[in-house]
């Protein structure tokens, strides 16, 4: 009998333990999930300032979590947990004009982050906010056991820190203190997102039949290579036309030659007037046919430059019926299709340049002091898959952005893979004791 209960016992517990160990740890340590940010700050006074003016800015009904997370050393304002990215960036595209620089993000949720978060404004206290300590009492208390479920769950949903926490751990065991001087190096980075470095809508300037598509999506061009082409058959005749008057002299040369036999009469004239045979008013009557012939002569040589003049404004119509591509790169999309009519400005090719990337960073103020032109940056894209790409300052903004206290710094990567634009990156930026960070990939 005792030993019944010694086994009964022992099952009970393994039960306990199974089920402690297979909880759920999101609400307690960490969650995946999309978001949307609306600055980052180093001082915590200027996301507060952001926060309270994202409360004015929206409704109760779209400021579900809505918090400021302290990051490292910076405080990130964010808004909303979305489970999918189309429902973020749904949401996003409705904020947009109040929020003009947020981004959507795949982030995280760790509660020891959460330095400030909105509730209700009808709780019982009537307060807009609540703040907690960077520590949070929950996980603290949490068994050993869940708490390293906890983080094994959280390392296999975002492998993305993962490079990040060694970056910062490299940073941390250099003892640099000059590394405290650059606030752009978040821990995780500054996030931004790629663009290309050239991207083109092209168009055609007057209506017409379209004859010829050159290209199709995803077709590498060279710059100045032909891509469409409209009906030209009666506008080429037309040049033609204009091209032959523009070539004919035949006005000019009857002038002058008519010019030359004036003269001659004229000089005849004034050789009879000296000897009695002939009178003031003959020669004054040639004298005027000269002068009448010079200007016609004047008037035939300027229509004939006019003609050269719509010469070359009838090429520039012509080549106007064809659209070559300005910059060297890749056929995103073809809006036309042959036979097909479009009116003036109607997108026919967009033409787009992804090497080199372009990224915009928003860094704040405190730091652009540090940044100069020419400056390395290290770019970390999402996949980890490849060691993080080193990029060049190549523009810093010369005007804040008063809302975020932040400036526009444009990066530019080489990418030789042929990543596709529009993906989110962290940016972080490196002085000379960071560079032994650079080659440290996502494994």
């Amino acid at each position: 009998m005792h030993k019944n209960n010694i086994y009964l016992f022992i099952a009970q517990c393994l039960t306990v333990s199974f089920i402690v160990l297979f909880l759920p740890v999101v609400s307690y340590s960490s969650q995946l999930i999309y978001t949307i940010q609306t600055g980052t700050f180093l001082r915590a006074a200027d996301a507060q300032k952001e926060f309270h003016s994202t409360i004015q800015k929206l409704n109760d009904n779209e400021l579900n979590d809505l918090r400021i997370e302290k990051i490292g050393k910076y405080y990130s304002v964010r808004l909303g947990k979305f489970e999918g990215y189309s429902l973020a960036k749904k949401f996003l595209s409705e904020i947009k004009n109040e929020f003009p620089k947020a981004i959507v993000m795949e982030a995280v949720i760790k509660d020891e982050r959460i330095f400030k978060s909105y509730a209700d404004p009808l709780s019982a206290n009537n307060e807009n906010n609540k703040e907690k300590s960077v520590s949070n009492i929950v996980i603290e208390k949490m068994p050993t056991d869940v708490k390293k479920a906890s983080d094994h769950v959280e390392r296999e949903a975002s492998s993305k820190e993962s490079l990040l926490e060694k970056v910062s751990y490299v940073d941390r065991n250099y003892d640099s203190s000059s590394l405290e001087q650059i606030g752009a190096s978040l821990d995780e980075g500054i996030m931004a997102v790629t663009l290309p470095s050239a991207d083109v809508t092209l168009s055609f300037i007057q209506p017409g039949r379209i004859a010829r598509v050159h290209v199709k999506e995803g077709d590498l061009v060279k710059e100045n290579q032909l891509l469409v082409q409209m009906d030209s058959a009666a506008e080429k005749e037309q040049l033609e036309m204009i091209r032959e008057e523009s070539e004919d002299t035949t006005q000019i040369e009857t002038q002058q030659a008519s010019l030359v036999q004036k003269r001659e009469y004229l000089k005849s004239l004034e050789w009879a007037a000296e000897r009695g045979a002939a009178t003031e008013a003959e020669i004054e009557d040639a004298r005027l046919d000269v002068k009448i012939t010079e200007f016609s002569l004047k008037t035939a040589e300027f229509k004939h430059e006019q003609s050269k003049r719509k010469y070359k404004e009838a090429k520039i119509r012509f080549d106007n019926l064809r659209i070559k591509s300005p910059i060297a790169g890749k056929v995103n999309k073809v809006e036309v299709e042959v036979g097909e009519s479009i009116n003036s400005l109607a997108d026919a090719v967009r033409v787009v340049r992804t090497d080199p990337l372009w990224i915009d960073v928003h860094v704040p103020l405190e730091t652009y002091n540090t940044l100069r032109l020419d400056q390395s940056a290290q770019v970390i894209f999402p996949d980890n898959t490849q060691e993080a790409q080193t990029g060049m300052i190549i523009f810093i903004s010369t005007v804040a952005d008063a809302a975020s206290s932040t400036l526009q710094v444009r990066i530019e990567v080489p990418n030789k893979s042929g990543r596709p634009a529009g993906q989110q990156v962290r940016v972080q930026f490196l002085n000379p004791h960071q560079k032994i960070a650079r080659n440290i990939s996502g494994g």
